[in-house]
């Protein structure tokens, strides 16, 4: 679902539900802290030939694996 949602391999998470992401311990404590089929605003960085830019996408989270 991150790929429909308009993720792309090497996209770099930089806030995920309106918190700064620093490092991926710091994603998997936000979230932790959500449910499945919570809508989220995930903002990434996408390095490009032309430069980089932030793309801010809404995603449904899926079920996870306990």
């Amino acid at each position: 679902s991150s790929y429909k949602a308009g993720l792309r391999r090497g996209d770099i998470i930089v806030e995920f539900a309106g918190e700064k992401v620093t490092n991926s311990n710091t994603l998997k404590s936000i979230l932790s802290s959500k449910k499945a089929g919570e809508l989220v605003k995930i903002k990434v960085y996408r390095d490009s030939a032309s430069g980089g830019e932030y793309i801010e996408f809404d995603f449904k989270l899926d079920a996870r694996n306990q």
